[in-house]
């Protein structure tokens, strides 16, 4: 009897450790797989809303301080009421994929998602600024009350391009593994956070 239970036994526990190490090796497998994917997904959002804020930041371009701006300001405060003049404005680009990939911008890493969501705060203040500038409140603003907010639409649009470039450069450093990803550690959070409080300051 003690001469059958002896291989009997063996026999069964090699089976079960032949069945735990065949379930580690699988799991392993799928963690890797799972990373892999992760890592996937969180470069194709990342190239996503580089894509984005690379068109919008081509539009941008219109709130520089060149000639036209200034004669369109230049217009507007020599307007009068019986020859009265207020800019036209087109509606604002909207940020598909930012809107698309909200909800799961927690797997970027930090730095990036502090330049990002900074950068598309500030193109909803500017659309909210222009709804203002196509009111009929507006409309009826004397020249040079119409053309100090204009100049801040302007001075919006300018800071909105600093910013579109710092979150251009962040995404960028983490596509080429510059920026661990994804990144929750509190000194890269405090730093992207004071950088943020000295562009506001700045705005």
């Amino acid at each position: 009897m003690q001469a059958w239970i002896g291989p009997a036994v063996v026999a069964a526990v090699i089976s079960s450790l032949v069945t735990v190490i065949g379930w580690w090796l699988n799991h392993q497998r799928e963690r890797r797989r799972d990373a892999a994917r992760r890592l996937e997904r969180i470069r194709d959002v990342q190239a996503a809303l580089r894509a984005e804020i690379r068109s919008h930041r081509e539009r941008l371009r219109l709130f520089e301080l060149n000639e036209d701006n200034a004669a369109l300001l230049a217009r507007i405060e020599a307007s009068n009421d019986t020859a009265p003049f207020t800019p036209f404005l087109p509606r604002e680009v909207d940020s598909f994929v930012f809107d698309a990939v909200i909800g799961e911008i927690h797997i970027l890493p930090v730095a990036v998602i502090d330049d990002v969501v900074v950068y598309y705060r500030q193109t909803r203040s500017i659309a909210q600024f222009a709804d203002d500038l196509r009111s009929d409140r507006f409309d009826r603003l004397q020249p040079e009350r119409k053309a100090q907010m204009y100049r801040d639409y302007l001075a919006l649009g300018r800071h909105a391009a600093l910013l579109a470039d710092r979150a251009i450069a962040a995404i960028d450093r983490a596509l080429d593994g510059r920026i661990n990803s994804p990144a929750s550690a509190p000194s890269d959070r405090k730093s992207a956070s004071g950088s943020e409080r000295d562009e506001d300051g700045n705005s």
